[in-house]
């Protein structure tokens, strides 16, 4: 693969980075999809101004329920995140400023049988929302259903197409994390149910919000559970494409209707600059957006995109605006949201599982994690 740094020599973008920057990116180990965005990026014609911009709450409340996305990747189990927590939190440790886990509870956490696919449910009892959130990609399974990007019926709509791929890995969880929801509906003190993913893990959560909508509704896909009347929240960060137009027609028709039966839902769909997993799979396909008002995260602030707007992927901030802005982020990317470093996370991943093959005790691990940390601080 060639390094990221080696595809900036010589730009502007590269020379002007400040060396912790550099260090930042030079140590990048997954795809980050700036190339596909550089090639494909489908340009807005409208500018962004200081109108467009979300408010500040929103903005950290969503920067709160992505650290549960974040957590959600398959490549670590949330049994072993919520047993060490606290010590996972500690300055310089791999959670360190994921505050919003503090004193939430693991409810269940589980693999799908297509692709094991990962999902885990959590309790935040401070804000009495029951929390499900899917994993993006982790394997190369999930990987090679990623790929089949054929359209095939969805089940709940007249001509409604869906990802062949995703609908695939969906069915693989979704008699389980029903039958989770269904049980914590009847053990916790729940006011909200808030549905997160980041990149395919944001797929899962659209099917699985059809789902539980679907019940209530006269469109939703034919189920004999009965309907859940909560108030609905998605947080989604780095979507691709998940069907056909006449998909996303059902999917804001089943939202309005459940609305209007006072039964809220509340969708964010961000998107990244330079991140090119949301111009994935290209239109030319037949595919669109569900999100018809989605957000794009630029400079580490966020922007609310006019539904007209809603299959761009590029867009041009007004100058004006843009001089006030600053991120320790500048080149944007898919692991890049919520103004935090996912790649130094996935790194911690790594050494999660290294912790995971030897026989030792948690007092052990903590120093050998802190000389880990240590050596990379030297190195960069």
């Amino acid at each position: 693969m060639i390094h990221l740094m080696n595809w900036l020599k010589g730009t502007s973008a590269a020379r002007s980075l400040p060396e912790k920057q550099r260090r930042m990116y030079t140590s990048e180990q997954t795809d980050n999809f700036r190339l596909i965005a550089k090639l494909f990026a489908v340009q807005s014609s409208r500018t962004l101004t200081s109108k467009d911009l979300a408010s500040s709450d929103l903005q950290r409340e969503l920067a709160e329920i992505g650290q549960f996305a974040e957590v959600a990747h398959g490549t670590v189990s949330p049994a072993f995140i919520w047993e060490h927590m606290e010590s996972l939190m500690q300055p310089h440790f791999p959670l360190d400023g994921y505050d919003a886990l503090r004193g939430s509870e693991l409810i269940a956490a589980f693999r799908g049988t297509v692709a094991e696919l990962q999902c885990y449910i959590a309790y935040r009892p401070p804000t009495k929302q029951l929390i499900i959130a899917f994993s993006g990609t982790s394997s190369v399974s999930q990987t090679f259903r990623n790929l089949d990007a054929r359209l095939i019926a969805y089940p709940g709509g007249e001509r409604c197409a869906v990802h062949a791929g995703f609908w695939r890995l969906y069915n693989g969880v979704r008699s389980r994390v029903l039958s989770e929801l269904d049980k914590a509906l009847t053990q916790y003190d729940i006011e909200e149910i808030v549905c997160t993913g980041h990149s395919m893990g944001a797929v899962m959560c659209y099917l699985f919000a059809l789902d539980i909508m679907g019940a209530d509704t006269a469109e939703g896909v034919p189920q004999s559970r009965p309907p859940i009347t909560l108030p609905l929240k998605l947080a989604l960060f780095g979507s691709p494409r998940v069907g056909n137009q006449a998909l996303a027609e059902h999917w804001c028709r089943v939202v309005a209707e459940r609305n209007a039966r006072a039964r809220s839902v509340k969708e964010y769909s961000v998107m990244c600059y330079n991140d090119g997993v949301p111009m994935i799979p290209p239109q030319n396909l037949g595919y669109c957006h569900l999100s018809q008002t989605p957000l794009y995260l630029a400079r580490g602030h966020l922007f609310h995109i006019p539904s007209a707007e809603s299959e761009y992927t590029s867009f041009t901030i007004d100058p004006s605006v843009m001089k006030d802005l600053t991120s320790e982020h500048p080149l944007g990317g898919h692991n890049y949201y919520n103004n935090r470093d996912m790649e130094k996370l996935l790194r911690n991943m790594k050494w999660f599982n290294a912790m995971k093959s030897r026989e030792v005790d948690w007092a052990q691990y903590e120093d050998w994690l802190r000389k880990e940390k240590e050596k990379y601080e030297e190195t960069g």
